[in-house]
């Protein structure tokens, strides 16, 4: 009977360390169930984060398409706005020169003008002194040919004189011009 005691108790320690293993494997069980479950989420999560960025991604590989057709497009505004430019700068050196000729001429112009109404004055300083020394002859022949050559000559300065001051009215004008455009260029060469 002892042994049956014994037996009887060794088969109820079997069982309580059996149940004990189950109780613990169940909570291994029960845990692992917690773990798998928390990792579902975190797949899930992690599925939900990974379609977000492949989206992301789509939307940026589009923008970088975009800003590279944009790109490409500015390029070549740029490049025809520079061809625009360099073509004005050629007109306007073009311009430039002409007006720097037609004032080299003009000044020319002048000048010759100038030395033109130098000598009408002297030749009407000349014929002053003669006719004011005929009047005092009184040589009435003398004097009406020396007061015709004075009229002549006086007419003569005036046109003279009035062609100089037209050309230097000009040749302001011209200056002024060559000023302008000289400006021009020189901004136009700054923004190209």
């Amino acid at each position: 009977m002892n042994r049956v005691i014994l037996e009887n108790q060794n088969l109820k320690e079997e069982r309580k360390g059996k149940a004990q293993e189950l109780e613990d494997s169940n909570k291994r069980a029960r845990l692992l169930e917690d773990q798998k479950d928390d990792l579902d989420h975190i797949l899930l999560g992690s599925t939900s984060v990974i379609r977000t960025r492949k989206e992301e991604l789509k939307k940026a590989e589009y923008r970088i398409c975009e800003l590279g057709r944009l790109l490409d497009k500015s390029l070549m505004d740029k490049k025809e706005i520079k061809l625009h430019f360099e073509a004005q700068i050629r007109d306007l050196r073009d311009t430039l020169k002409k007006c720097e000729e037609k004032l080299s001429r003009e000044i020319l112009q002048r000048e010759e003008a100038e030395r033109n109404c130098h000598h009408l004055r002297y030749q009407l300083e000349e014929a002053t002194r003669r006719f004011a020394v005929l009047e005092s002859q009184e040589g009435d022949a003398a004097y009406l040919l020396l007061k015709n050559d004075y009229v002549y000559w006086k007419r003569l300065y005036r046109e003279a004189r009035a062609t100089l001051d037209e050309d230097q009215k000009v040749i302001k004008e011209l200056q002024e011009l060559y000023v302008e455009w000289n400006g021009k260029f020189r901004n136009l060469a700054r923004t190209a």
